[in-house]
């Protein structure tokens, strides 16, 4: 280990940890840095590749509740406790972490009070102080006196050649088609788009002769063998993934298609990691929180409803039928994926 080396600590969640990729290669590019990531064990996959990482160090379920956490914290404190500490979550257990810490300790600002001025009472300076800067841009600010363009801190997984095979072969049965990815699922339930949307934009993809795929992780898969999803004119994607693929997988599917249609979700940076170019679809979240997809070809649609944003993570129940989600229509969804397919 060398001064140039630190420990850096995020534990979640999926869409966290991947824009912190690209804040950790700027680090390398610009400084030579490298880093002992600190995370849970189900995101090892998207960061093993990465050049800046030395080694990943997975948290188990077991060692989360206090006890276990601070003997955990006693480990890492005798094993890494000579380089300095980077703090990118900023919640108990890593303060936990930090007061125990003997060499330095970074952090980034969260901005935790400009967000709730603006969520609760639209606080116009709070606004303009959250667009200035995006997540990736406020992690950097751990270390760096002023924040680099957004442009330098996009996300970046890094994926293996067997995997990246994989990804071909999977893909292979669908031949040269032009191949659109579909993640219709989300964490709550007010940041999914409308199911008869995503039927509807099935229906027209395959009309123009674009191929479609579903990814994602869900207790309830888009397609189900028990019911017709898109009654009364089905209308299918032409590959299911659902449930199917790790997050290494899932990257090396992302890679090979055209374009990736998300909402605000942990898939949908993913795509942007990958490079491929991502139609984001934001309801009850906003950009001003900072999650947004930052890849130089990415589109986020949203129609700025008066209620919106309602949360920072599209949590609670909504009186106004998720108007946010639904507004957005099917055809502009369509001219942004046209949009990007037609300039690759």
């Amino acid at each position: 280990m060398t001064d140039t080396s630190f420990l850096v600590i995020r534990l979640s969640h999926l869409g966290d940890i991947v824009l912190t990729t690209g804040v950790l290669d700027y680090w390398h590019r610009k400084h030579g840095w490298t880093f002992y990531f600190v995370t849970t064990q189900s995101m090892l996959p998207i960061l093993l590749e990465h050049p800046a990482i030395i080694d990943v160090i997975s948290v188990t379920q077991a060692e989360k509740p206090f006890w276990p956490w601070l003997r955990f914290c006693g480990f890492l404190r005798k094993r890494y406790g000579n380089i300095p500490l980077i703090d990118l979550h900023g919640t108990l257990r890593s303060s936990m972490l930090g007061a125990m810490w003997p060499s330095r300790v970074f952090r980034y600002p969260k901005l935790r009070g400009s967000r709730r001025l603006y969520q609760y009472f639209r606080h116009e300076p709070s606004r303009k102080r959250l667009d200035a800067i995006n997540v990736p841009q406020r992690y950097s600010l751990a270390r760096e006196p002023v924040a680099p363009s957004s442009r330098e801190l996009v996300p970046r997984i890094f994926l293996r050649d067997q995997d990246q095979t994989w990804a071909r072969k999977v893909l292979a049965p669908l031949g040269d088609h032009p191949l659109v990815a579909l993640h219709p699922y989300a964490t709550h339930k007010a940041k999914q788009w409308p199911r008869e949307h995503w039927c509807e934009l099935v229906s027209r993809l395959h009309a123009k002769g674009i191929k479609t795929l579903i990814i994602g992780q869900s207790e309830v898969p888009f397609v189900r063998p028990d019911s017709d999803p898109c009654e009364p004119t089905p209308a299918l994607p032409d590959l299911d993934l659902t449930n199917e693929t790790n997050l290494a997988q899932t990257s090396a599917i992302l890679k090979q298609v055209q374009v990736l249609v998300s909402g605000d979700s942990g898939p949908m940076h993913l795509g942007t990691a990958v490079g491929t170019p991502v139609v984001a679809l934001f309801g009850p979240t906003c950009r001003q929180w900072g999650f947004y997809p930052s890849g130089p070809r990415d589109k986020v649609i949203s129609m700025n409803t008066p209620c919106s944003p309602c949360s920072l993570h599209g949590k609670g129940n909504c009186s106004r039928d998720i108007a946010c989600m639904r507004e957005i229509n099917v055809t502009t969804v369509l001219d942004a994926i046209l949009n990007r397919i037609n300039r690759i």
